[in-house]
């Protein structure tokens, strides 16, 4: 009986693993030969982007170690993406990742809001940091208001549009990715964002020094 408990977890394992390796590919694929990528919400109105919602679509269903894989080696667009998510993630390889992007100086048109800008891949990640900061810094007790009101106003919302009292179509999505938005940010202290960020200009400075 435990060799069948074990082998089937094993078969579970190794079909996980196929799947996420398909996804990898897939990702690659879809975000090859381009230079150009969007943040979570573009424009002045801030229309939530197709092309970010599809990125993370498919990342989420990648395992931890081809999330890294991708961080590190998937086509630029990909990198890009994967790299920041890494540090949204509070990921353990955040400064791996950040050592290993430090060498590719390729540039993305990068639109965020109703900006847009060319930087780097790990330009992109010490600003997600430096953001990370500045809200955590500013707005913390809001931050914290939103993820425990949130959850409750996306129940109601869904309870809503089962009885099809829509009050804002796409008003769901929305909520759930300010809660996201918001979990990325909580997730955080800031003693543990500062040392990131130490670790990142260290890393920096190092390179910088080498001759």
């Amino acid at each position: 009986m435990k060799n069948e408990i074990n082998s089937s977890f094993l078969l579970f394992l190794f079909l996980t693993a196929c799947n996420s390796s398909k996804n990898l590919e897939l990702i690659n694929s879809q975000f090859q030969d381009s230079n150009y990528v969007e943040g979570r919400y573009t424009g002045l109105v801030g229309a939530p982007s197709q092309n970010f919602k599809s990125f993370t679509s498919l990342w989420d269903r990648l395992n931890k170690r081809d999330k890294i894989e991708l961080a590190k080696n998937g086509s630029l667009v990909s990198k890009f993406q994967a790299s920041e998510k890494i540090v949204n993630e509070k990921s353990n390889e955040i400064i791996e990742v950040f050592k290993h992007n430090l060498e590719d100086q390729r540039t993305v048109e990068y639109l965020n809001g109703d900006v847009k800008k060319p930087t780097e891949i790990s330009i992109q990640m010490l600003d997600r940091v430096n953001e990370l900061i500045k809200l955590k810094s500013e707005d913390s007790l809001s931050i914290v208001q939103s993820v425990k009101i949130l959850p409750i106003r996306i129940k109601d919302f869904k309870k809503a549009e089962r009885r099809k009292e829509i009050y804002r179509p796409g008003f769901v999505e929305y909520l759930g990715e300010e809660l996201k938005y918001a979990k990325e940010i909580d997730n955080w202290t800031l003693g543990e964002l500062y040392s990131i960020q130490r670790a990142m200009l260290q890393e920096i400075y190092q390179k910088e020094k080498v001759p």
